[in-house]
């Protein structure tokens, strides 16, 4: 199986998590999120919890180590923007840069304008900043999207240690 082709179930499977958030996370949206560690393996996944708890993304990083494994060198799979902001909950951004994943996988950018890029900036400036992940790959194509994904953008997000934007 090729990367493009592991990034799309890891997607699917993000996508799966955002389901379970349905009725869970209104007013928030119903975001998943999958975390993948270098290998390949998930070893953590989570979904948005009710309003003032949790977002996706921390509760993909606590089954990460409620598994027993790192976050060090993992992807996250997120479907929607990490958000930027203090409001009820810090910023899933630095959750991620904290964990010191590697790589940021976001299916769609957020149009909150308390978010919209912002999440994305945060993380190209860890990056920068040698603190963590995360640096700009081109957006993948909609060709290239599995049929379920191709109305939504892509955002990848390199470690500044791994390979340069292709």
């Amino acid at each position: 199986m090729s990367d493009d082709d592991d990034q799309n179930l890891h997607l699917v499977q993000a996508f799966a998590q955002a389901e379970l958030a349905l009725f869970v996370s209104p007013p928030n949206p119903a975001v998943g999120c999958v975390v993948v560690s270098p290998i390949g393996k998930i070893i953590g996944q989570g979904h948005t919890q009710a309003t003032g708890a949790s977002h996706a993304e921390v509760m993909a990083l606590r089954d990460v180590l409620a598994n027993a494994e790192s976050t060090v060198g993992a992807t996250a799979y997120v479907t929607l923007e990490p958000c930027s902001h203090f409001g009820r909950t810090p910023p899933c951004c630095h959750a991620l840069i904290d964990a010191k994943v590697a790589k940021v996988v976001t299916a769609l950018l957020d149009p909150n304008p308390l978010v919209a890029g912002k999440g994305v900036a945060m993380l190209r400036a860890a990056a920068s900043n040698e603190k963590s992940a995360a640096t700009l790959v081109l957006p993948r194509t909609r060709a290239r999207l599995p049929p379920c994904l191709r109305d939504m953008r892509c955002a990848i997000f390199r470690s500044t240690f791994g390979r340069v934007a292709r």
